[in-house]
């Protein structure tokens, strides 16, 4: 039976589509290009962005979830397909985005190198990996030891107390990814989110009461592996080692909610940037990549 499509319909939407990435981390995690915290982040950090995304399910006869789709308009995907459903499924999503994107000059479908039936998809489709631009997927396995990580004198440690950090919380956010779109009711989307956890949103106060640093973790519970997605430093505090103590606090935290691995995407690997060095500090290490296909829709 073919597979039916639809748009995204609300909160329950975006749970299924957490459901399937779970899943498939489960079937094999190399093949897995977000976390269930990507889906939540992306989801809730923005609010009045409608306009600037598609996104799409696709459902077997009996209504379960074979693929989902998100399209960053005018021309950047990221998708996910059932194991059961690849092949039918691939084509189904790309030929989707053919459509979105009719007419642009170029159109952008991001995978793993290591998902092997995307890949052979993609290249069918007349998709051209650019092998030059790529972001590092980090694994690190938290039954192994954490080390300390020193934090400078009259710096505390600890996650959000609540909505009484929201508005620091966000200038330290808009501070380190300047320009942002994030904003205190937009936040507080994230927090109201069944994904997030206060105990897993970790940050450095500075002595004189104001947030410096954060480290926001997110756990998948069914196959206890947790994510950084976001981290960073306000630029009046970089450079103290306070990513590091943030981090290194929430890993814990994760550890103490049950995850055995974290993973984190750096997309300055490359380069070897600060946030590579960074995560390797912290124990991580390059598990796969993820990779970029373009092709040309242009008439």
């Amino acid at each position: 039976m073919p597979l039916t499509s639809r748009p995204y319909e609300g909160p329950g939407d975006l749970l299924r589509m957490q459901e399937l990435v779970a899943a498939i981390w489960k079937h094999d995690r190399d093949r897995i290009p977000c976390h269930i915290g990507d889906l939540a982040w992306w989801r809730h950090q923005h609010v009045g962005r409608d306009h600037t995304r598609r996104i799409r399910l696709w459902e077997n006869g009996d209504g379960s979830l074979a693929a989902w789709a998100w399209l960053a308009l005018p021309k950047d995907l990221v998708f996910q397909v059932h194991p059961r459903h690849e092949g039918v499924g691939h084509d189904a999503v790309l030929a989707w985005l053919e459509e979105e994107a009719v007419g642009e000059e170029l159109v952008s479908a991001y995978t793993v190198e290591t998902d092997e039936p995307t890949v052979v998809a993609l290249e069918r489709r007349s998709f051209e990996r650019r092998a030059e631009e790529w972001a590092a997927h980090m694994l690190r396995d938290l039954r192994e030891p954490i080390p300390n990580a020193p934090v400078p004198e009259g710096f505390v440690i600890r996650h959000i107390r609540g909505d009484e950090d929201v508005e620091q919380r966000v200038e330290v956010h808009r501070s380190a990814f300047a320009p942002s779109n994030v904003v205190p009711e937009s936040y507080r989307n994230v927090m109201a989110c069944p994904s997030y956890r206060a105990s897993l949103d970790w940050v450095a106060e500075a002595p004189d009461g104001r947030i410096a640093s954060f480290c926001l973790a997110w756990l998948d519970e069914e196959n206890r592996v947790g994510e950084f997605e976001p981290v960073g430093t306000h630029e009046d505090f970089r450079r103290r080692g306070l990513a590091r103590a943030v981090c290194s606090a929430a890993l814990r935290a994760l550890r103490e909610q049950g995850a055995e691995r974290a993973i984190v995407y750096s997309v300055d690997a490359p380069q070897q940037g600060p946030a590579f060095r960074l995560y390797e500090a912290l124990g991580f290490a390059t598990a796969t990549r993820a990779v970029e296909y373009r092709k040309s829709l242009a008439r």
